[in-house]
């Protein structure tokens, strides 16, 4: 009694993104470091800047705004830490699990990557 119809209940995509950035007003966004690929060191592009500023979050090493992130391109090491990411994800393109697994043992190995908060405290994927 007193319930609207599920269609009135109903939000779409846009209110949905609304309400989101309304509830992260005057918070800082955590800096996500997305890398697509470990040897050379690449970041996420495409769509996954936008994803990630969507979901909440900022991508530091390839801010991407309402239009994508342009293309994934390869960084420095020291970018990444530079960028002191607060979450940093390791999605290989194109390999399987157990082919990022061996990825991630060789990224575990180098000091810049063990250097970094978020691998350290830990909070990379």
């Amino acid at each position: 009694m007193g319930r609207l119809p599920a269609e009135q209940r109903a939000v779409g995509p846009d209110q949905l993104l609304q309400r989101r950035r309304q509830l992260g007003e005057g918070r800082r966004r955590p800096r996500v470091a997305f890398i697509e690929w470990s040897d050379p060191l690449y970041v996420g592009g495409h769509w996954t800047p936008q994803l990630i500023e969507r979901a909440g979050g900022e991508h530091p090493l390839n801010a991407g705004g309402e239009s994508g992130g342009g293309k994934s391109f390869p960084v420095p090491p020291s970018a990444v830490v530079e960028a002191d990411p607060d979450l940093v994800i390791l999605a290989p393109c194109g390999l399987t699990l157990d082919m990022t697994r061996r990825e991630a043992t060789a990224l575990a190995r180098t000091e810049w990557w063990r250097s970094l908060r978020a691998v350290r405290e830990p909070r990379s994927f």
